[in-house]
């Protein structure tokens, strides 16, 4: 008889992973983890989410094999917190034993199916190969047969084509350490929530932190998506949002003038002066240099940009590129420059690198400001002379720049109110998740919700039809379709409960029609708004100011988990 890990202390306290910005940053949790190792951005993370924790005595155990039943854990427990009843669904697998929720829960799912159909062998080593398929399956990865190789290669390859394999060398038959392990559900969670790239940077020593002040991964009580308010980067670092909670969109690091670095797209809110649109990097030189010019060519007339700032990380304004006003080219609109005089022109210090920060600042409305304005950058560089030469150097900052649109508001922030685990019930009109909505705009403007498209996830066979959404406290309600891409559409909000008011939070109920059969026992349903868009692609949360219409939110990937009801 195989033998059961009865004797096994759960080395791995888990709690649901939340849609806050991850944060991948060094931490001295455990003394076997160093921090220039690749494997520790994955597991400070998975330890701040309360995901993974070490043995007793304050190591982590990161050359150890990690069994099946650890590693299922783990991996259930990083997508939506799923677990389930104890109870016995495999020969060695006893009510009575730690792992039965979480193995018995994947079994219902179709997510593992043991090594035999009466066995799940759960003190086995995991192999990469079994941990690639679980992990695939458990976060919806498509999978494509391959002929004559194998059985694990086509889930190999599905996670190779999102960039979540491990970047080692190791064999598919091959059992994980437990640093490997992590690494691998760390890199998959990071890919659903829009971070892969920051994992990577940060796997290899370049980490950026979030943020977001007093980020509490053991709060259950909201799963949020916060977004940073527009108009910061002033030299006073002042915003126009009165939320202290709002954090950067994508986890950059802010610097101290309020920056969000690396640039991302953002909302240039007319009257103000924006975020970071563009980063330039001056490397160090054995010789002296100061700054002589810069130019900025965009791909389209921006009307609604008074000047370009160039400043250093800390807020100082270095040159103000103004609007080319000689119509010597056709695309002289398009053109932001400046010549600093002689006796003006700033050094760059032989010692460091010197970081510099562009900037917009945005006419007010007084001034033909206006909304829905894009903002996008061609080209960017800067021109240095040496000290006592004639030479110029210049600094080609590298494309491609993000786009920016410029509004007289913006959404603040979305969340989930509705607690993050509730029972799958039969109702008529149940409430499958409330979200609430925050936003800010210029005086004279409001922001409203247009549209709001959910992505669903629903397993088990039961039925869910008459999609609606109301505002909470009221009788109005706006009825939502089911699409052929399985996506619930819910539009037409601004004409009766989207207008979000500026000293309150839009608080709205999705609700359904729910049939669970006779004797219906597993099965659960969820609804995210998923996708943040972009200036150029539909996200979940589409809005307006009272003029421009915008298809994208400042935000995190999901902007918002809904209630996981099961």
């Amino acid at each position: 008889m195989r033998r059961r890990p009865s004797s096994l202390i759960p080395l791995l306290a888990l709690i649901p992973a939340l849609a806050f910005a991850l944060d991948f940053s060094p931490a001295k949790n455990f003394s076997d983890v160093r921090s220039s190792s690749p494997e520790a951005a994955g597991i400070a993370m998975l330890t701040r989410e309360g995901i993974v924790q070490g043995y007793s005595g304050g190591y982590f155990g990161t050359a150890r094999l990690i069994n099946r039943a650890e590693f299922l854990k783990i991996a259930m427990k990083s997508k939506n917190g799923i677990g389930g009843d104890a109870r016995s669904c495999f020969g060695d697998v006893l009510a009575g034993d730690w792992f039965s929720p979480f193995v018995c829960a994947a079994k219902d799912l179709g997510i593992v199916r043991g090594r035999t159909s009466e066995l799940f062998f759960p003190a086995d080593p995991v192999s990469y190969g079994e941990a690639l398929a679980i992990v695939t399956r458990l976060y919806g990865y498509e999978v494509t047969e391959v002929p004559n190789r194998d059985w694990a290669e086509k889930y190999y390859r599905a996670a190779a084509g999102r960039r979540v394999d491990l970047p080692v060398t190791i064999r598919l038959d091959q059992p994980l350490k437990r640093a490997h392990a992590a690494r691998l559900v760390a890199a998959f969670l990071a890919e659903s929530r829009g971070e892969l790239d920051n994992l990577r940077l940060a796997e290899s020593g370049n980490y950026s932190v979030p943020s977001s002040p007093g980020h509490d991964p053991s709060s259950q009580g909201s799963a949020e998506a916060s977004v940073p308010a527009a108009g910061t980067g002033t030299s006073s670092g002042s915003s126009d949002s009165s939320d202290s909670s709002v954090s950067s969109a994508s986890a950059k690091s802010a610097d101290e003038a309020g920056f969000t670095l690396p640039p991302v797209s953002h909302f240039l809110i007319v009257g103000k002066a924006s975020d970071a649109i563009a980063q330039a990097t001056i490397p160090k030189d054995i010789r002296i240099r100061k700054i002589s010019s810069a130019q900025v060519t965009l791909f389209s007339e921006a009307r609604s940009v008074e000047r370009l700032e160039l400043t250093t990380i800390t807020g100082t304004v270095v040159a103000t590129l103004r609007q080319r006003a000689t119509d010597n080219t056709a695309n002289y609109k398009q053109i932001y420059e400046t010549e600093i005089p002689i006796e003006l022109q700033p050094s760059v210090s032989a010692d460091d690198d010197l970081k510099l920060i562009l900037r917009a600042v945005i006419r007010t409305t007084q001034n033909n400001g206006f909304s829905d304005d894009l903002l996008d950058i061609r080209t960017f560089a800067i021109y240095l002379h040496p000290e006592n030469s004639a030479e110029t150097q210049s600094v080609i900052v590298p494309a491609p720049f993000p786009k920016n649109q410029t509004a007289f508001g913006h959404i603040t922030k979305v969340s989930r109110v509705t607690p993050l685990t509730q029972k799958l019930e039969s109702s008529t009109g149940g409430l499958i998740s409330t979200f609430s909505f925050s936003g800010t705009a210029i005086p004279g403007k409001a922001v409203s919700l247009e549209q709001l498209i959910f992505t669903p996830e629903k397993i088990g066979d039961f039925t869910v039809k008459n999609w609606s959404i109301n505002k909470q406290g009221s009788n109005v309600s706006v009825t939502c379709t089911l699409g052929q891409d399985g996506n619930i559409t819910c539009p037409g909000l601004q004409n009766s409960i989207g207008q979000i008011d500026a000293l309150s939070q839009l608080i709205l109920e999705l609700r359904a029609d729910i049939t669970l059969p006779a004797g219906f026992k597993n099965g659960s349903l969820k609804a995210d708004l998923l996708d943040s868009g972009t200036p150029g692609s539909l996200g979940s949360v589409q809005w307006t100011d009272d003029s421009g219409h915008f298809r994208w939110i400042e935000s995190v990937k999901p902007v918002a988990e809904g209630t996981f009801l099961n």
